[in-house]
Order: structure tokens, then C-alpha cells, then sequence
């Protein structure tokens, strides 16, 4: 049997309110919940995309962060941020290599969710991907970024879109 993944209840302000089954918190409005995300960089300034493997659950085949995982309940932003770069695309790093660009609550109809977004830049070239969750990786430069978002056929997921638009266009 699958353990049930439990993830932490938070308030507008971040307070802790409890904690409650993954599965619940993407079906109602009011179960703000915590997100770590990784947007990493290289050193021509261009952003690592991750294309989201056609097998889960939420929003398969699209491309999205560089990295990002739900808090568990008990856990921190930023053990979840090292933890999932490393998980998703292969990336090791130390919370010294992570700098903490912001917040921002990004609310969707039955799922509400609080980003803590931090940057990381690299060197690193090559990926190793975890397959059941992610199919690809590639850097895109900002310009080549704007026009995936306004192809019809971009395929970005909504929330990277808003995050995107929040941190990188400041729209």
C-alpha cells in the first residue's frame, strides 16, 4: 500500500495551520498549502525548463520550474528546494547555492498553493531526470521563454505561467 503523502496547511501569512492529504488539498479553495520551487539558471542567464512527464496526475506533458515539491508536513522550503533539484533533474547543491527570490500565493479554482521560489545559477550541463516524473530539460532564454508562453501550442502550465510572469517579467 502507498503511504499517503501529507503536506502542510498554511495561512496567508505562512502560519502554520495543520496538515492534510495531498490528494484533499488540490479539491478545496481553502487549503492553502506550501510549495519549495527552483528556478535555476545558467550562466548566460538562460532558465532550465522541465517538461513534466505524460504519466502525473497534475498537468502531464507540460513544461513548468526547473524544480518544485510540496512541503511535507514537518519538513522546510528549503530542505524540500535541495531535495527536489537533486530528485527531478540531478542537481546537487547546498542551501548556500540557493537565493531566496520570494513568495507569492498562486491560486487556482480548488487549489490553492503558497511558492516559496528560490534561484540557483550553473554550470552543469547535463541532467539526469527522474522519468516518472519529468521526460526533459532544456535552458531557454527569457526571449525564447515569452514566446513558449504565447504559443498556443507552448504547452506551459498556468502556474509556471503566473510564477513566471511574477518573477521573471514582473507582470
Amino acid at each position: 500500500m502507498i503511504k499517503e503523502e501529507i503536506i502542510t496547511l498554511v495561512d496567508k501569512d505562512d502560519n502554520v495551520r495543520g496538515k492534510i492529504a495531498r490528494r484533499k488539498a488540490h479539491t478545496r479553495d481553502d487549503a492553502m498549502h506550501r510549495v519549495a520551487c527552483v528556478l535555476v539558471f545558467n550562466k548566460k542567464g538562460d532558465l532550465l525548463l522541465q517538461k513534466r512527464s505524460k504519466t502525473v496526475s497534475m498537468y502531464p506533458g507540460c513544461w513548468t520550474v526547473s524544480s518544485a515539491g510540496h512541503v511535507a508536513y514537518g519538513d522546510t522550503y528549503i530542505n524540500t528546494a535541495l531535495r527536489e533539484l537533486e530528485e527531478e533533474v540531478g542537481l546537487k547543491v547546498v542551501e548556500s547555492d540557493l537565493e531566496n527570490i520570494g513568495q507569492v500565493n498562486i491560486p487556482l479554482p480548488n487549489d490553492n498553493e503558497l511558492w516559496q521560489v528560490y534561484k540557483c545559477v550553473t554550470d552543469q550541463q547535463n541532467f539526469t531526470v527522474q522519468r516518472d516524473e519529468v521526460d526533459e530539460v532544456k535552458f531557454v532564454s527569457t526571449d525564447a521563454l515569452e514566446q513558449l508562453i504565447v504559443d498556443p501550442n507552448g504547452n506551459v502550465c498556468i502556474r509556471a505561467v503566473r510564477l513566471f510572469n511574477h518573477f521573471l517579467f514582473k507582470q
